[in-house]
């Protein structure tokens, strides 16, 4: 009286799989990125704001049309009083409403060089959010 039976087999053993490595949020901050000097290629400067961070890369809203994927660079971003330069490689574009850019997503060559910075940033700004969700239901 259910419907339809499925019959489950297991083929292997339970495993615990976490899609991303480094907790991220909204946070939107001024970058400029810059592609440096390849081959006949000129050093190319882009500005914009970054959608979302983590430790171990961005998601940022460019003025001009974005890097290729693939391509490395430099990011640099201001947190509190530390301007922080991030290598970075383009790992994809994506989509975005309202806007005729897409969004490019960074990893970070290198998570561990301005981990703690970044990571205290992201916690600050996850307590911000939880105080300010505290306060509008009360």
């Amino acid at each position: 009286g259910y419907g339809p039976v499925w019959v489950v087999q297991v083929t292997g053993p339970a495993r615990r799989v976490q899609r991303r490595q480094y907790c991220r949020v909204a946070l939107q901050l001024p970058v400029r990125i810059q592609v440096p000097e390849h081959g006949d290629v000129p050093t190319t400067d882009y500005t914009g704001e970054t959608l979302d961070l983590s430790e171990g890369g961005a998601l940022c809203l460019l003025a001009t049309g974005p890097p290729d994927v693939g391509a490395s660079l430099v990011m640099y971003v201001t947190i509190g009083e530390q301007q922080l330069r991030l290598p970075a490689v383009v790992v994809r574009h994506s989509p975005m409403e309202n806007t005729d850019l897409p969004a490019v997503a960074l990893r970070f060559d290198d998570p561990e060089e301005h981990g703690d910075v970044i990571r205290q940033e992201v916690f600050a700004v996850q307590l911000r959010n939880r105080s300010l969700s505290r306060q509008a239901e009360e």
